[in-house]
C-alpha cells in the first residue's frame, strides 16, 4: 500500500507542517512590520512605501500561478515539488534578511526601488517554496481526513511560527530599551537583527519539510492529466486554469469575491496596527509584547469554540456569525 492511500504518520504530518513557518514568518513581517519600519525608521515617505507594497501584490498575483505552472510540469528523479523546495530555501533566508538592511544614505527614490525589488523578491522565492509545499499535501494522501489534518498542521506551525517570532522581536525590543537610551523599535539595527534571526529560522523550516518527505517521493500520486504534457503555452494554460476555477459555480465566485474583500480590511488593519499602537494608544513595547503573548491564546479558544458552535449554528451560519 502506497503512502497516497494509507494513513500518514505523525512524523510526515509534522515535518510537512513545519516548513509553514518560514511563510508564517513572512507574512507576520509583511502585514505588521514592512509599512511601519520602512515609514517610520528608514524614512521612506508613505506614498512610495504604499506604492512599492501594491506593485509587489500586483507582481505576486502574476508570479503565483505562473510557478504554481511550473512545478507541476517540473519532471525530476526528486519529483514535481522537492527541487523548488531545496532551491527556494537560501533565496529566502537572503531576501528577507536585505530587506531590513537596506543601505546607508540611500535617497528616497532609492529607498522606494529597494523596497520594490527586495519586495518582489522576498514574495517570489517564499513563492517557489510555498506553492508547491501546498501542492504535495494532497499528494501525499488521497485520502479526505489526512488531507485534512496535513491543512491542519500547516496552518497551526504557520501561524505559531509568526506569533513566536513577533514575541521574540518584542522582547528584544524591550530589553533592548530598557538597557538603551532610545525605543529600540525605532532602531534600524533591531531590524537588521531581525532580519537575520528570521532569515535562518526560514531557511532551516523549508529544508526540514524538504528532507522530512523526501522519502515518500516514489509514492506520491500524481493525477493523469498532470503526466500529460501541454501543448499550450504556460501562458495560456494559466488563463484556462484560472477561467475554469471562477466558473465552478456562482457560489464559488461569490466566496472569491467574499474572499478579496475579508483580505483587504485584513491588509489595512494589519499595515496600520504598529501605527495605532505607537501613535494613537501610545503604547511602550512592553505593553505591545504583552498583547502578542494574549494572542497565543486564540488558537486554543478556536478550536474549542468552533465545534461547539458548528454544532448548534451549522458551518454556514458559524462562519457568518464568526466573520460578523
Amino acid at each position: 500500500m502506497t503512502v497516497a492511500d494509507s494513513t500518514l504518520p505523525f512524523r510526515t504530518k509534522f515535518l510537512y507542517g513545519f516548513g509553514s513557518i518560514a511563510y508564517g514568518i513572512k507574512d507576520n513581517a509583511f502585514a505588521y512590520f514592512l509599512l511601519f519600519v520602512y515609514v517610520q525608521v528608514f524614512g521612506l515617505s508613505p506614498d512610495l512605501a504604499g506604492l512599492a507594497i501594491l506593485v509587489m501584490l500586483i507582481f505576486d498575483a502574476i508570479s503565483d500561478p505562473l510557478i504554481g505552472y511550473l512545478s507541476d510540469n517540473m519532471r525530476s528523479r526528486w519529483g514535481r515539488r522537492h527541487p523548488f523546495i531545496y532551491g527556494s530555501a537560501i533565496p529566502v533566508a537572503l531576501t528577507f534578511f536585505l530587506i531590513w538592511d537596506p543601505p546607508a544614505g540611500i535617497t528616497d527614490q532609492g529607498l522606494f526601488w529597494y523596497l520594490l525589488l527586495m519586495g518582489i523578491g522576498i514574495r517570489t522565492t517564499i513563492t517557489l517554496y510555498e506553492i508547491p509545499s501546498t501542492a504535495l499535501g494532497p499528494e501525499l494522501t488521497q485520502d479526505y481526513v489526512e488531507r485534512s489534518s496535513l491543512i491542519a498542521f500547516r496552518m497551526w506551525f504557520g501561524w505559531w511560527g509568526g506569533l513566536v517570532m513577533w514575541n521574540l522581536l518584542w522582547l528584544f525590543v524591550v530589553y533592548s530599551s530598557i538597557n538603551g537610551t532610545e525605543d529600540a523599535r525605532y532602531n534600524a539595527e533591531t531590524w537588521v537583527v531581525y532580519g537575520i534571526a528570521c532569515g535562518i529560522v526560514m531557511c532551516l523550516a523549508i529544508l526540514v519539510t524538504g528532507v522530512g518527505t523526501h522519502r515518500h517521493i516514489p509514492d506520491l500520486h500524481i493525477p493523469e492529466q498532470a503526466k500529460l504534457a501541454s501543448k499550450r503555452s504556460a501562458v495560456m494554460d494559466v488563463l484556462l486554469d484560472i477561467w475554469i476555477t471562477l466558473n465552478v459555480s456562482r457560489n464559488y465566485r461569490i466566496l472569491f469575491i467574499a474572499y478579496i474583500v475579508c483580505k483587504a480590511a485584513s491588509g489595512l488593519f494589519t499595515n496600520l496596527t504598529l501605527f495605532y499602537y505607537s501613535y494613537y494608544w501610545e503604547f511602550e513595547p512592553v505593553d505591545i509584547l504583552t498583547i502578542g503573548m494574549t494572542l497565543f491564546i486564540a488558537p486554543v479558544l478556536g478550536l474549542k469554540l468552533a465545534p461547539m458552535f458548528t454544532r448548534l449554528l451549522g458551518k454556514r451560519d458559524t462562519a457568518i456569525s464568526f466573520f460578523a
